[in-house]
């Protein structure tokens, strides 16, 4: 599959992935009154799911890798951004004093984006 057209199968499946988790978030800080940060790690661990699902399925569905190997792969790989997230978010709202859901769609935008490359290359490559 050409670089382009995978990269926007992914940017549909992140962006999908992404509103599950931005409205989470949202849920757990303003209705649950829960820690932002706690309600960062929250949304993204769940949304998470979706998003692989939505990659094995569309972008990456000429994968050689069993579902078990590709998603071990996937986990690892989201467990550094969940570190980078929490840790520009954390910058971002406690240090920086920016509003915590502005601060999440900016986080996403950059992480998004080498995740993409660290997933084609190393998750679902051949």
């Amino acid at each position: 599959m050409r670089l382009r057209t995978q990269f926007a199968l992914y940017a549909t499946g992140g962006g999908m992935s992404f509103a599950i988790d931005l409205i989470l978030l949202a849920f757990f800080v303003e209705i649950l009154h829960w820690n932002y940060i706690v309600g960062t790690v929250a949304g993204f661990l769940l949304s998470t799911l979706v998003h692989y699902l939505f990659l094995r399925k569309t972008a990456f569905r000429s994968s050689r890798r069993s579902h078990t190997k590709a998603y071990g792969v996937f986990a690892a790989i989201m467990s550094i951004s969940l570190a980078m997230v929490t840790g520009l978010m954390y910058l971002a709202v406690t240090i920086l004093s920016y509003n915590y859901l502005i601060s999440r769609i900016a986080i996403a935008g950059l992480v998004g984006i080498v995740n993409f490359f660290l997933h084609r290359k190393i998750t679902f490559g051949k």
